[in-house]
């Protein structure tokens, strides 16, 4: 009989609601909330997800209020993020950035380049300085991404493993590498529209490849 791990299993009885815009307004409202989660145990929280973005600033503090410790120097408790309709903008990054993440069928999730408003008229100088900013600001947080699901990878890779051989069995006169396995295994689970996007991603992890190669393809 198989036990269900709490922390691959969303909890409605431990869990908050990000709706809507992502504001002070709404972090203030889900503070207290966060805190009464917290101090009852330190059992895994919930975090339901249906919103188009908002404030990159508010995500990471309701992200830093989320990951507290306590007095006694406890560990943070396990982040689980679901988007149950649409995750857009610093939504999508607040669901890539749970410690698991899922995504209810037919749900929306966007991701995009970070972004700012300025009140102040742009010059040339300042918008050249503006576009440095924010390519290094994308670079750093699309690496801390890659870090954060890096876990998820391993453990879809170990849960994968066992069916190797018969993705193997399919190509008796080829050497199937465990990676390509792997690429495969997945892309059995995936829909159609799902496949196009994992063509993709095996496109881009190519090309970063052989930049690796030539060099660092991370930011310094």
């Amino acid at each position: 009989m198989i036990v269900p791990h709490p922390y691959y299993r969303l909890n409605p009885k431990r869990a908050v609601h990000v709706v809507g815009q992502i504001n002070r307004d709404l972090v203030s409202r889900l503070t207290p909330q966060i805190f009464k989660l917290q101090n009852d145990s330190r059992d895994p929280i919930t975090v339901y997800v249906d919103s188009g973005g908002g404030s990159v600033l508010m995500m990471e503090t309701l992200l830093r209020t989320l990951r507290l410790t306590d007095q006694d120097s406890s560990d943070p408790c396990h982040i689980i993020t679901a988007v149950t309709t649409r995750a857009a903008s610093a939504a999508a990054d607040m669901l890539s950035s749970g410690d698991y993440a899922v995504a209810y069928p037919h749900s929306t999730i966007l991701y995009h380049g970070m972004r700012t408003q300025e009140s102040d008229p742009l010059t040339v100088e300042s918008t050249s300085a503006l576009t440095r900013i924010l390519r290094r600001s994308n670079d750093r947080y699309a690496v801390e991404l890659a870090r954060k699901i890096d876990d998820r990878f391993k453990f879809r890779f170990l849960f994968a493993r066992s069916s190797f051989d018969e993705v193997r069995s399919k190509y008796p006169n080829e050497q199937r590498s465990d990676l390509e396995c792997f690429i495969e295994f997945i892309d059995g689970k995936l829909s159609k529209e799902g496949r196009e996007v994992w063509k993709r991603t095996q496109s881009r992890h190519d090309r970063n490849r052989a930049d690796g190669a030539r060099g660092s393809i991370y930011p310094m």
